[in-house]
């Protein structure tokens, strides 16, 4: 058996982080109520959490960083001046280098 593609996995939704599958209330949240994977990795276990996150969105409908997907974050970060890989760096360490900018 082979190792598994934890990046693929957790780019995917499939995994909650490198090397941490996902709890079976977590699994609950992504696959029975469709939750998306980032929102459940920052705590949202049940609907009313989720549309409660959703509600308190900006006026202007930005979310915050932790909820964009990594093609936004690559371009918040280009302008930003950060410089990086984009085919190897993750999503996670764009949200860490735009938080410490």
């Amino acid at each position: 058996m082979g190792c598994a593609d934890w990046g693929k996995l957790v780019a995917e939704g499939r995994a909650k982080a490198h090397g941490v599958p996902w709890s079976d209330a977590e699994l609950k949240a992504v696959y029975e109520l469709k939750i998306p994977a980032d929102y459940v990795r920052n705590g949202c276990l049940t609907l009313e959490e989720y549309q409660t996150t959703q509600s308190v969105l900006p006026k202007d409908g930005n979310k915050a960083n932790r909820y964009k997907p990594k093609e936004d974050l690559v371009k918040l970060a280009r302008e930003k001046g950060i410089q990086f890989e984009a085919d190897s760096v993750t999503r996670s360490d764009l949200i860490l280098m735009l938080e410490q900018t």
